[in-house]
């Protein structure tokens, strides 16, 4: 029988995969466009953080309807690497080169921090919070 703690998991994976797409294009954007309309190299971050962001967000509602153990560990190990992926994008694509600019003040640190949070909570949904039972009895 799944404790409490088990079901919450996905749940909480939800609301912070849907707090990453969601705040990544609003609140916690990348630069603006430059004056001529092109973008900067700091919005494909934006848009692969986005897209990745989106992907862990379909991965945590399934893991709230799948049964089968085996899947749902599929699932968290996605999306423990993909989330963790959001949080090493803004080092490995080209941003801009100002430390002071948006991207590097706002966005990065919002990537790195919602990135270790799904990983932890990812990571803890592998660790069963079963209580052991004793002649139908909760210890």
């Amino acid at each position: 029988m799944k404790n409490k703690v088990n079901k919450l998991m996905p749940i909480i994976a939800v609301v912070l995969s849907l707090l990453l797409v969601i705040g990544v294009n609003t609140l916690f954007s990348a630069c603006a466009p430059k004056d001529d309309g092109s973008w900067m190299h700091c919005h494909m971050v934006q848009v692969c953080s986005m897209c990745l962001g989106i992907v862990i967000l379909v991965l945590s509602a399934a893991m709230l309807f799948v049964k089968a153990k085996t899947v749902g560990n599929i699932l968290r190990a996605l999306s423990l690497v993909l989330s963790v992926s959001v949080g090493v994008l803004p080092n490995c694509m080209s941003m801009c080169m100002m430390d002071n600019m948006r991207c590097h003040s706002v966005m990065k640190p919002f990537l790195l921090v919602l990135c270790v949070l799904l990983s932890l909570t990812f990571t803890l949904s592998f660790i069963p919070f079963n209580k052991k039972e004793k002649n139908g009895e909760t210890v």
